[in-house]
């Protein structure tokens, strides 16, 4: 879980704001994990938005991540949609990865949401084999609200 998070925002205009952070996280597989992102929003129009992010860390078992992550989000009648590009390159360890991962996610209705996404790379192990890596991932999640109150209940 995260151990220490700090973010911050600057609004460079009304339709611009840049975004950073710096984000300590522990783990039993790759113990303590510092991120640091920096990125940008640009609003395209009243409803969609485009962000872009690149992302640095470094973790106690020597692995070096970098990424840059490219999306698009849509919130309109109160319903938000987003699709995102990420490209991501790990150095540690027994292997070096090579990832490109395309997710979508978004609320169907006033109840039900959805995400999924698909991960293609190419791993390089030390001992100079190489593998593919395809991945992909679903989800959908469900909430019930109060109608009076607008609180959820479950």
């Amino acid at each position: 879980g995260t151990v220490m998070g700090i973010d911050a925002t600057k609004d460079i205009d009304e339709k611009t704001r840049l975004i950073s952070g710096v984000n300590v996280t522990e783990s039993p597989d790759s113990g303590k994990t510092t991120t640091l992102s920096v990125g940008s929003e640009k609003q395209l129009r009243d409803d969609l938005r485009l962000s872009s992010s690149n992302v640095f860390g470094t973790s106690s078992n020597n692995t070096i991540t970098q990424g840059s992550r490219y999306g698009l989000v849509r919130e309109k009648d109160g319903k938000r949609m987003e699709g995102s590009l990420t490209r991501q390159h790990s150095a540690g360890g027994p292997e070096i990865s090579d990832s490109n991962i395309f997710a979508l996610s978004g609320e169907l209705n006033d109840r039900f949401a959805a995400t999924g996404s698909f991960e293609r790379g190419v791993i390089q192990s030390l001992t100079g084999e190489q593998s593919d890596r395809n991945a992909l991932s679903m989800g959908l999640g469900y909430v019930e609200k109060d109608k009076d109150t607008g609180l959820e209940r479950l």
